[in-house]
This record gives structure tokens, sequence and C-alpha cells, in this order.
């Protein structure tokens, strides 16, 4: 009896409905991906050189100080525990263990020179911002991996360029991306039957992680805080609420040194 093919055959989709599908799904991807790219490369970057402009060195005094009293409280316990122990060694040994929080205290003090770096950088004119903003979506439609996963390294390299000088604000640089799109190796080859139904699953699959990203992105610190950094009046609720856990944690600190003398002495 011949072995029935139930099961292990289906019909493969027509050339012409796949291309209809995969431009449709494009389409419909173009929005998200760019205002992905938008969120990324623009508006957080402006609300977290915000927040550590008018923030920041008061976020940093929070966490020195939360590092201090944890540092103090972590030496007492390990002392109670070991009278013998010697307090050089123990700190050396936390040291190494709060090695995390003293890498995070230098991010955050970079973060912050460069957030006063950024604001005196010169205001780029509308027209110019429309321009970039033209060109790199442009550069989006064309090129980005998420609308185009089976892209040649060259589109990919140019792609790159194109970010890094949205990223800059490079007028000249994107215009000659903008330009090199119509150049033949820029455009998209012809696939075959078979990469089309793997090029519309790939895009089905970015569809969905581009919308998680965006929500993501829109639910992190400084984006969630948006309103709060930019009204004065509720950046400085935030500021004082700061500082009155500074002052607390600075209460807790003296506590803790004097009983790490009294431990010692």
């Amino acid at each position: 009896m011949k072995e029935s093919l139930f099961g292990r055959v289906f019909l493969m989709p027509g050339r012409s409905l796949l291309e209809q599908d995969i431009k449709q799904i494009r389409q419909r991807m173009l929005q998200w991906v760019f205002e992905y790219d938008e969120l990324r490369y623009k508006d957080v970057v402006f609300l977290e050189n915000q927040f550590y402009l008018h923030l920041g060195e008061d976020h940093l005094a929070l966490l020195e100080k939360h590092y201090q009293a944890e540092y103090l409280r972590r030496l007492i316990k390990d002392v109670e525990v070991n009278q013998y122990l010697d307090i050089d060694e123990s700190k050396r040994k936390l040291d190494r263990q709060f090695k995390t929080y003293q890498v995070k205290i230098q991010e955050e003090k970079k973060k912050i020179d460069e957030a006063i770096t950024w604001s005196y950088e010169p205001e780029i004119p509308i027209e110019d911002s429309r321009l970039m903003r033209k060109y790199y979506r442009k550069a989006v439609e064309a090129l980005h991996p998420a609308l185009h996963p089976l892209q040649s390294q060259t589109q990919k390299q140019l792609f790159q360029t194109a970010v890094s000088a949205y990223k800059r604000n490079d007028l000249s640089i994107l215009e000659m991306v903008y330009d090199n799109l119509q150049e033949e190796y820029v455009q998209e080859r012809r696939y075959s039957l078979a990469e089309m139904v793997d090029l519309r699953y790939a895009l089905l699959a970015a569809s969905y992680e581009v919308q998680l990203e965006i929500a993501k992105v829109r639910s992190d610190c400084p984006y969630a805080i948006r309103y709060h950094i930019l009204v004065e009046e509720h950046c400085e609720r935030i500021r004082q609420g700061m500082r009155a856990k500074v002052e607390r944690l600075e209460a807790k600190i003296l506590v803790l040194e004097s009983k790490l003398r009294d431990l010692t002495s």
C-alpha cells in the first residue's frame, strides 16, 4: 500500500500573494520601528539628560549615602558574627562585593557630566530637524534590519551609518545616506519563494517584538516620570524627596558608625 503524504505536505502560497502580504506587514511595522528609534535616540536621550541636569546631583548623593549605609551595616554584621575578625580584611572583602555599587556611582557621575555638556550644545534649527527625521525615516523604510532581515552586509553598514548620524544630529551624513538609497547596490534583491516564506515569518515575529520594546521603553525611568521632569514644581518635589531620604540615611550612618566604634574598641 502506498504511504500517505497527509500531514507531510502543504500548499505554497503564490509569489504575488506573498509579496502583497510582506508589503502590508512592512507598512504596518514602519511606524512602530520608527517610533521605537525616535524613543531610543531622541526622546529618551532628551529626558535622561533633563533628569541628570536637574536631579542628577541629588540622585548621586542618595546613591552614595545608600552605599555607605549598606556597607557599614554589612561590616557590623561581620564583626558581630566573628569577634576575632580582622577588620581590614573584612573591608577588603566588602570592597570586592560592593564593586557594582562603585561602578554605578561612577556611571552616575559620568551621566551628570554628559548632561551638563549636552545643555551647552546649540539648538538644532527646526528645518534641519525635520529634514533629519525625513531622511532617517526613509533609511528605516529601506534598510532597517527589522523590516529587511535578509539584507546584505553593505545594506547593514549603510543603515548603521544612518543610525550613527541620527544620534549625532549630522544632517550632511543623513543626506548622503538618503541619496544612496537610490543606488542599485542598496535595492532589495529578488527572493526565492522559500526565502519569502521565511521573510514573512521573520517580519511577523519582529512586529510583535518591537511593540513589546516600545512598551518597555515607555515604562522605564526616566520616561515614566516625563511629566515630573519637565514641570519645575514637580521636579522640585522629587528633589526635596531625595534630600529628605539623604538626611535620614545620614542619621542612620551616624548610628552605624557609633555602633562600629563600640564593637571594635
